[in-house]
């Protein structure tokens, strides 16, 4: 019991962390695409290049998080966009918004010497890490139980090991105060305290029944 307890203490540290760290992964990564895309946006915002608004935004399409990027001005006026939501996620207000996927929302200044000439806006979705982290519970769930099963054979092994000879001791020593004196001995099977314990036994029973002989 305390061993599975243990266990499931352990398990929940770790998927906690674990958990933690896939989040501060997927928010760095993403963190570092919104910075160079804002410094690679500068010039075509300043020029108002679209088509090369464009392919610095289908550059980020490289990471399969990534649902959706928005260039947007200081007055909310969307500039270029690239998305490809998943079926459950829509636009709705200038936002990404989805109903059984969770997504991380990063935004980082596009700023041109001293002035702010918009923001990237990027949607990444945590389907990828929320997966990851329910498939470590299943795998801790599972070692969980391994080690339960585990941990129960054992002690049923070690209590087969313990009281077998201990209860083959209260049974000769319950013979010998009902019956008197018998020659009958234990085998010794281990060669550990309870074996010396059921070896010094024999050697009192043997020796009380010699006594025993000579007296008859």
């Amino acid at each position: 019991l305390l061993m599975t307890a243990g266990a499931v203490v352990l398990g929940v540290a770790v998927d906690h962390i674990v958990g933690k760290n896939l989040e501060k992964s997927l928010i760095s990564r993403a963190t570092v695409m919104a910075n160079a895309a804002a410094s690679n946006l500068t010039a075509a915002i300043a020029f108002s290049d679209k088509e090369t608004g464009r392919e610095q935004l289908m550059a980020l399409s490289a990471d399969p998080d990534l649902i959706a990027a928005r260039v947007v001005s200081p007055e909310q006026i969307e500039f270029v966009s690239f998305m490809r939501l998943p079926s459950d996620c829509g636009s709705q207000n200038g936002t990404i918004a989805c109903t059984n996927i969770a997504v991380e929302y990063v935004v980082r200044p596009i700023i041109l010497g001293k002035e702010t000439l918009g923001k990237i806006e990027l949607y990444i979705s945590r389907e990828t890490i929320d997966s990851e982290h329910r498939m470590l519970l299943v795998y801790l769930a599972v070692g969980t139980g391994f080690l339960s099963m585990f941990s129960l054979l054992f002690a049923q092994f070690l209590h087969q090991i313990v009281t077998s000879p201990l209860g083959s001791l209260h049974q000769s020593m319950s013979s010998i105060v009902r019956l008197g004196v018998l020659s009958r001995t234990i085998p010794v099977r281990h060669n550990d305290e309870l074996g010396q314990l059921t070896a010094c036994f024999n050697e009192m029973v043997t020796n009380l029944s010699e006594r025993d002989n000579q007296l008859k």
